[in-house]
């Protein structure tokens, strides 16, 4: 459209707003370039508070229009009247638009309907079926909405040819993509009725002009309008049958607003500079909302998040007390499915947790995390009591929670580098408004991965000091502590992981690189095990295998165990043929036991963490390790705040594919 053509309408449309008691506040103008479209600027500086402009109730356009027996807005006769009571009002108000688009020049919204975005733009804003942003939550939304509003599109074509609609231009016309647009322009554009009508079933209602203004988050703005408590739209009044609603006196016309007097005001509380633009303020809204809604997103929304929601049953909730519930999350809020991971610097602030570093997540996701760490744990049936809920616990729940973001942080990445590649195909609005969000979400996710591997670095062995508070041990650490604590019992262990194993397990590099890890902790777990028994001194592998076994109780009835893979019967044998070691002083009754106590143990409390070994990022099986206390003081270190930078400039979105999770299976290296 030239720029001639659009003053020449913007003046038409200011012209019959203002002529239908629309009021635009003589130093705003409306305005249009390529980046914003129509949108509102100043033209002198603006003092707050000050009215940009007021809509008449009269002027709005909604399914009102077609009841004939209201006067709050003006009636305009229409066959869809027909169909009140036959489909719901937001259907209906999409049908009302649709015929006044029609009606082009004959429609007492011309001038604002006319200014509208064209059929073909709506769709491919909000409804396309592009894959760029197919691995984020998104274009499954979108499906769903699009199959919702194909049955309404049909209900409604059938309903207007059972009320004999069927030759009519509104009818020919409504094809899907009509109506797609119809849904696009009130959902972008249209306020809820209930602002004014709070007791009425809710429909959008347009106010034209009024939408011009587009959204700021950080807008300080107030919508002003009149309540109508007894509109009597589409609910009857009630039947006055008690004596204290006998005695109150009957309603006049003269109490209350009157239908003239109705409008929709939008004022700002902040001032605006001349040649500034004049926002509105849409709410709170997140960039997956504004997307699906309105079809763009905002660079570093201060409210973004990243849609991420667990259905519980309510059975499982249930099966907890309120005791049992876990890190103050409340039984309320479990149930909802709406929320959405979020960073530290968010506007709507975080989620009530006690665990810092869970705070991002929605409560739903925590629990779901939870109840998964304690089937891990296989202590699902007996769900401690919050007070008690061990740090080994918490830290499942962590790396549950980990693994969460990172494949979250993984698919953004991969969305993110295949659109930034993507050839846009001339909707350069559509690209960019991709990357906007995508970049949003990749932040988001990133920042929550470092709150949790901030964690679990925290907790990283440095030294042998630090086997006095609860510590994340790699088997390289254990081995270092191992030999410095009872270098008799190590230099048998060494011989027997090179006989056996044919493993030299002093050299980093080759343990980490041997895909043999997993085997190498049950053996050094049976040798934690054995020097702890043979001794009563106190040091750092009797403290932590103390705990280990308080966790894991070694089996009460010699010979009982059953839990050493069948596989490993010759490895066990070989072991305990070794004279001169200790392998062959474990007293034979207690050999499948003490081995399957440490298969338990391994398979518990083993997980995968990412390290550099010369140089080369490699996974490292590592265990919790804690001294033995009666009580958990010891445990703070998950109620610590973790400092994490919020980069607001560019998301670290290439992390490592290595898997945070508990290791299931055989070794691997990177």
């Amino acid at each position: 459209m030239a720029s001639d053509d659009i003053l020449a309408q913007v003046s038409d449309l200011t012209t019959w707003f203002e002529n239908n008691g629309g009021r635009l506040n003589p130093d705003v103008e409306i305005a249009h370039n390529a980046a914003s479209g129509f949108h509102m600027r100043a033209k002198r500086q603006l003092h707050a508070p000050f009215d940009v402009i007021t809509c008449p109730l009269n002027l709005s356009l909604s399914v009102l229009n077609i009841k004939p027996d209201q006067t709050w807005v003006r009636c305009v006769p229409s066959p869809l009247a027909a169909c009140l009571d036959k489909l719901p009002l937001h259907v209906l108000t999409r049908l009302v638009l649709i015929e006044h688009l029609v009606l082009e020049e004959e429609s007492d919204w011309y001038p604002y309907i006319s200014l509208l975005p064209e059929v073909e733009d709506v769709v491919s804003a909000l409804w396309s079926e592009d894959d760029c942003l197919e691995d984020t939550p998104l274009p499954q939304a979108r499906r769903a909405r699009r199959n919702e509003l194909r049955k309404e599109w049909r209900q409604a074509l059938s309903v207007m040819a059972a009320v004999g609609m069927a030759g009519t231009d509104t009818y020919k016309e409504c094809d899907f993509d009509t109506f797609l647009w119809a849904a696009g322009i009130l959902s972008s554009r249209s306020f809820t009725s209930s602002n004014i009508f709070p007791n009425e079933p809710s429909f959008p209602l347009l106010y034209p002009v009024l939408d011009i203004a587009n959204h700021s988050v950080t807008t300080k703005a107030r919508w002003i309008c009149p309540q109508i408590a007894n509109a009597q739209l589409f609910v009857e009044a009630p039947t006055e049958t008690s004596h204290h609603s006998a005695a109150q006196p009957a309603r006049t016309a003269s109490q209350g607003p009157q239908p003239k007097d109705i409008a929709l005001t939008l004022r700002l509380l902040d001032d605006v500079q001349a040649g500034e633009e004049v926002f509105n303020n849409y709410g709170p809204k997140a960039n997956a909302e504004l997307m699906l809604g309105y079809g763009f997103a905002i660079p570093d929304n201060p409210v973004d998040q990243v849609p991420l929601s667990v259905r519980l049953p309510e059975s499982l909730i249930n099966t907890f007390s309120e005791e049992q519930l876990p890190f103050g999350i409340q039984r309320s809020p479990l149930d909802d499915t709406g929320g959405g991971l979020r960073a530290r610097n968010n506007l709507l602030g975080r989620y009530p947790c006690t665990i810092p570093c869970f705070q991002g997540f929605p409560p739903s996701v925590v629990f779901a995390s939870y109840v998964t760490a304690l089937r891990l744990r296989s202590i699902e049936e007996h769900p401690p009591k919050a007070r008690d809920i061990p740090g080994r616990v918490v830290l499942t729940t962590l790396l549950v929670l980990y693994q969460t973001i990172q494949d979250k942080c993984v698919s953004f990445s991969k969305s993110l580098n295949h659109v930034t590649t993507l050839e846009t195909g001339g909707n350069d609005y559509a690209h960019q408004h991709a990357l906007t969000y995508l970049r949003g979400q990749s932040r988001i996710c990133d920042s929550i991965r470092r709150e949790l591997k901030g964690v679990l670095e925290r907790l990283r062995f440095r030294e042998a000091a630090e086997g006095q508070r609860p510590t994340v041990v790699t088997l390289t650490d254990a081995l270092t502590s191992f030999s410095e604590t009872l270098p008799h019992l190590y230099s048998g262990f060494t011989e027997g992981c090179q006989r056996v194993l044919g493993l030299k397990v002093e050299d980093p590099t080759e343990l980490a690189l041997s895909g043999q890890e997993r085997k190498v902790w049950a053996l050094l777990l049976v040798a934690f095990w054995h020097g702890t028994k043979s001794s009563e001194a106190e040091n750092i592998i009797s403290h932590w295998t103390k705990d280990l076994l308080c966790t894991h109780p070694y089996p009460s009835n010699p010979g009982s165990c059953d839990l050493v893979p069948t596989d490993w019967n010759n490895i066990l044998s070989q072991l305990c043929r070794l004279s001169g070691t200790f392998w062959a002083s474990i007293p034979e009754g207690d050999r499948r036991d003490v081995f399957g106590w440490a298969f338990d143990v391994v398979n518990c409390e083993v997980f995968r963490m990412p390290g550099i070994v010369d140089d080369q990022q490699v996974v490292r099986l590592c265990v919790y390790m804690r001294p033995w206390h009666e009580d958990s003081a010891d445990e703070h270190w998950m109620f610590e705040e973790v400092e994490v930078s919020l980069d607001n400039t560019r998301p670290d979105v290439m992390v490592s594919p290595l898997r945070f999770d508990h290791d299931s299976g055989d070794d691997g290296a990177a």
